[in-house]
């Protein structure tokens, strides 16, 4: 289950869900990058174990800023900071596979969340 922060948190917050038609998870080890719209690099973080949702926090994150998620090589999600609490998802058509996309440059500050 996924518990949120409360809606008068100090900083934005990003809940994203990944799943596709088959029902695929974000497998154990796989490395998730937060990216501002010019593809620098605002966290990464390796996924300890398999799982559907992510909860993402950061300073960075302003209201009305367009950011993507990355996941090993793959654009997973890009959307736009609504509030203090943006709930993002993805789903695939087909039931395996993630979205296409290329890894962001990986510029930026190098910390993990």
């Amino acid at each position: 289950m996924v518990e949120l922060p409360a809606s008068s948190s100090e900083q934005n917050v990003v809940s994203f869900t990944y799943s596709t038609q088959g029902g695929t998870c974000l497998e154990a080890g796989e490395t998730l990058y937060l990216t501002d719209e010019d593809e620098n690099t605002i966290m990464y973080f390796e996924l300890p174990k398999k799982c559907q949702s992510v909860i993402v926090s950061a300073p960075e994150l302003e209201t009305g800023g367009t950011y993507s998620i990355y996941g090993d090589g793959s654009s997973l999600i890009s959307f736009t900071i609504s509030g203090t609490i943006t709930k993002v998802g993805s789903s695939a058509s087909v039931s395996s596979g993630k979205p296409g996309g290329s890894m962001p440059s990986g510029r930026g500050p190098n910390r993990g969340f």
